[in-house]
């Protein structure tokens, strides 16, 4: 808790509460293990699902939840070789000697 209170991260509670691990023998009760923690300022916080329906053969229930990415959030870093660059060359130059460098002689048919 001290954690999920330092990155202002609150309990969520599932649309169907209920245990999210069910006992293997008649001793053990079934009991709530898996926890999500949110923002809650989030849009999906309160809304996560626990999914009954796939749970078997195992013996924890899936937890289901919708996450928006927004497109103004997401950072592509693309790195390319100038197409007739002089890196361009060096690069092929580099992939043929290490092809050509390739000890082929203990291959057999």
């Amino acid at each position: 808790m001290t954690i999920a209170d330092s990155l202002d991260l609150e309990l969520a509670t599932p649309i169907n509460p209920g245990p999210t691990r069910f006992a293997d023998n008649q001793r053990d009760t079934n009991s709530v293990l898996d926890l999500v923690f949110m923002n809650p300022n989030n849009v999906g916080f309160n809304k996560h699902v626990l999914n009954l329906d796939i749970r078997l053969p195992l013996d924890h229930v899936p937890l289901f939840i919708e996450v928006g990415i927004n497109e103004e959030n997401v950072n592509i870093l693309f790195k390319a070789i100038k197409k007739d660059s002089e890196e361009e060359e060096a690069f092929i130059r580099d992939i043929i000697k290490g092809i050509r460098n390739i000890d082929t002689s203990e291959l057999k048919n």
